[in-house]
């Protein structure tokens, strides 16, 4: 394989269809508005004001994650298609994202940064939407390597991030 061509063709499973997406709303959701509650603190010194806060966190949170999950296995039972065969071809000007309901193909300046978690590449398109390749799909982990090389070189490269 080129290092300046891969390709992967691939099937989501539901399991990795929530854990990506769980992801991605988890970072842009939950760590997006932590900035409040450290604010919150500052401005009102007090324990009092700290439980406040985090009551608040745990009952959003809560609501959030179950209405994010219920939203995702809709989506799954509504089109099973979603799940079905994907096709990212990644150049040295453009990714192409290859799905049932049509094609993509991105110039590597739309993209702002890719993640790094223990089980996938989160690339993110406009910083709130993503495409998300399973490590599992890349055979050796020397292409492994080479395509986290060539991640950075394309745009802002975060590794090692947990799922």
């Amino acid at each position: 394989m080129s290092p300046h061509k891969f390709t992967y063709k691939f099937d989501l499973t539901a399991q990795e269809f929530r854990k990506g997406y769980f992801w991605l709303w988890f970072r842009a959701s939950y760590l997006g508005h932590i900035w409040l509650f450290y604010l919150f603190i500052a401005v009102t010194n007090t324990l009092i004001g700290v439980f406040i806060i985090l009551e608040y966190f745990i009952i959003v949170s809560l609501f959030f994650i179950l209405t994010f999950f219920l939203s995702l296995f809709w989506q799954i039972k509504k089109n099973p298609e979603i799940l079905k065969e994907r096709e990212y071809i990644f150049t040295e000007d453009s990714f192409l994202a290859k799905s049932f309901n049509g094609s993509s193909d991105i110039k590597w300046a739309a993209f702002s940064r890719v993640y790094e978690t223990k089980e996938f590449f989160h690339i993110m398109y406009i910083n709130r939407s993503t495409f998300f390749l399973p490590k599992r799909v890349i055979p050796t982990a020397k292409e492994l390597q080479e395509l986290r090389n060539f991640f950075a070189s394309k745009t802002k490269l975060i590794p090692g991030l947990s799922s």
